[in-house]
């Protein structure tokens, strides 16, 4: 690497004294600049600092440029050594030239290897994002409690294994065998049974992308769930899946066994205040995306979202929301939504949004009243978006003839 940066912990340092070209200097400088104003540099008195996250993800253009290595192209490997479940246990990092041969005490600086005097690479993202984490759960693992370690150790193990999916990086026979799933949070599903009863089971929710969904393929989950008397901080799926449940799931998978079913009369004041009777810090519930399942009456019919929180900015809810105008008669109930154009649709979706944010169950549109359920308005917003870009492009097709 060129002697105009000094790697540390913090990333890449800038150093004004250098042997580079007066134009290379002026180049790299006013790259320096845009990046700073972007936010992807930061200054520290009259130092360029560029963290390693950043310098990981920065483009081969930008590199070049800014005169910093080029990216690792070797292969990295990952053992273990110790039990998953203890203090004990540790990964084995390692790193090979393309013949197999092992490099010898390889220097690590966050997004930074040196190989030797002469030699030295980058980490792109992903090889930085799981080298970093193995040598912080390396660290970490040793200053936690046994149930603690075992929570930590299976949560890193299956990050470590989805980014190793991303980058060509070798895992031991043992750790890919292990197919281990961390919640972070839960809702709610309700189901009605045979009897009539209303069963309650949990949904499990795993961050992606900053947004809360439900984790796939958990029927194995759900036959443990049901076969145990108490939540319990670890479940063996019938399909060798493995669920480590954190402090405040396992509470949250209590209060539901102890609840265990509800009545018809409770029904509608769960689906509308669950947090009254559910109050672990694990349920995310959020009442404009909860689906009707819950207020089905007569043959089930299961549907595969619970309550999500809503996403920040997003247009519409990531499951929809349902607003109804209830007109009453002498005879019946008439289920009306309110007549939506190009014009109003907007105001109508920003109040939903704060009826939302308030915790409200009902909004006020054009001196009426309407109850927020769920599909139906997904459905009649959806049309209609999709029925004004349709029109949008129709009419921009006809301009360009």
């Amino acid at each position: 690497m060129e002697n105009c940066w000094n790697v540390s912990k913090i990333g890449y340092i800038y150093q004004w004294n250098n042997d580079l070209s007066d134009e290379c200097q002026s180049s790299l400088k006013f790259e320096l600049e845009n990046l700073y104003v972007e936010g992807k540099a930061d200054k520290i008195n009259t130092d360029y600092v560029i963290h390693h996250d950043i310098a990981a993800s920065l483009s081969k253009t930008e590199r070049e440029i800014l005169r910093l290595p080029e990216i690792f192209p070797y292969m990295i490997s990952i053992k273990h050594k110790g039990i998953l479940t203890t203090q004990k246990f540790h990964y084995i990092l390692s790193f090979f030239y393309g013949n197999g041969e092992p490099f010898v005490n390889p220097i690590i600086i966050g997004s930074y290897i040196k190989l030797s005097s002469e030699v030295d690479y980058m980490f792109n993202y992903y090889q930085f994002d799981i080298v970093n984490t193995v040598i912080y759960c390396n660290e970490k693992v040793k200053t936690l409690s046994r149930a603690e370690a075992m929570v930590f150790n299976f949560k890193n193990l299956a990050k470590i294994k989805q980014v190793a999916e991303k980058v060509d990086i070798k895992l031991n026979e043992y750790l890919k065998s292990k197919n281990v799933v961390v919640p972070d949070k839960l809702s709610i599903d309700i189901e009605q049974d045979p009897n009539g009863d209303y069963i309650i089971k949990p949904v499990l929710l795993e961050e992606k992308d900053n947004e809360l969904v439900p984790l796939q393929s958990t029927e194995s989950f759900q036959v443990a769930f049901s076969q145990q008397k108490n939540a319990n901080s670890t479940y063996m799926g019938t399909d060798k899946k493995i669920y480590i449940m954190k402090p405040a799931v396992k509470e949250g998978l209590q209060e539901i066994k102890n609840k265990g079913k509800i009545r018809k009369e409770e029904l509608e004041r769960v689906k509308k205040q669950p947090k009254e009777t559910f109050t672990s810090e694990a349920f995310e519930f959020n009442l404009g995306n909860y689906s009707d399942r819950v207020i089905s009456i007569g043959e089930f019919v299961r549907k595969s979202l619970p309550y999500l929180k809503l996403t920040e900015g997003s247009w519409l809810p990531e499951e929809g929301t349902t607003f109804l105008h209830y007109k009453e008669s002498k005879e019946q109930k008439e289920l009306e939504l309110p007549y939506m154009t190009q014009e109003n649709i907007m105001e109508i979706v920003e109040k939903i949004k704060i009826a939302q944010e308030n915790n409200k169950d009902c909004i006020e549109y054009d001196g009426n009243r309407y109850p927020i359920t769920d599909l139906l308005m997904r459905l009649k917003l959806l049309h209609i978006f999709l029925k004004i870009i349709i029109q949008k492009t129709q009419v921009e097709v006809k301009l360009l003839r």
